[in-house]
Order: C-alpha cells, then structure tokens, then sequence
C-alpha cells in the first residue's frame, strides 16, 4: 500500500489548527515542489490532453496537463495544488503550475481580501 501521508513535496500548507477548523467541504491551497511519490496513471483531460491521476483506496489527485509538461522539464517545479477538504480522503482536484502570473494572480486576490476584511 502506498503511503499516502508522505509530505515531503509540500512548501506550504494550511497549520494544523487552521485545517481542523476548516468545515469539511471547503477548499484550501498548498505549494508543492514536484509530485508525491505516488503511482499516477496517464489520463486525459475533457480537452484531450495528457493529465496524469492518482485515485486509490478513496484518494484522488488531477494533475493538469500544464503541470505534467512543467514537470517534464523540471521534476521538481513549483505547483498549486487545489484541495477539498474531506473526512478520511485526499480529494485534491486540481494541481497546475505555479508561475509568475499565478504567482500575481493570488497576491491580487490576497490584498483585495485583506483589503475587504479589514474596510
């Protein structure tokens, strides 16, 4: 059986406490460097293209076919891996590549939340 607890490849996540009070159903992001080491299989996306998944014993994960060729080039890139919280599985439903213009996109969206938040 795989061990699918193995965290090795997490930059960052939610702490501990955070993710207990995280309602079961809500979705939270985490950094990755490359893939945990686990037996994907080849799939392809709605598009057609070449996605990899993991579904096991009620786990799954989707890595996008951005991803996959980011992780072509470099095993070790920098991903977002979106989760959904669930009781007793890993449901992450969608890992991509952590660019540049992600990397903008979610300092945007921090502010403007921090900004609502705090006005």
């Amino acid at each position: 059986m795989t061990n699918i607890t193995t965290r090795k490849h997490i930059l960052y996540t939610l702490t501990a406490s955070a993710l207990d009070a995280l309602p079961y159903g809500q979705n939270y992001l985490e950094l990755w460097r490359g893939l945990p080491d686990l037996p994907f299989e080849q799939a392809k996306s709605r598009g057609g293209y070449d996605s990899l998944k993991y579904a096991q014993d009620g786990n799954y994960i989707w890595i996008a076919h951005t991803a996959v060729a980011a992780l072509l080039k470099d095993p070790e890139h920098i991903l977002i891996a979106h989760h959904k919280k669930r009781k007793n599985a890993l449901h992450v439903w969608w890992v991509d590549i952590f660019d540049k213009h992600m990397q903008e996109t979610l300092e945007q969206l921090i502010d403007r939340a921090i900004e609502g938040y705090t006005t």
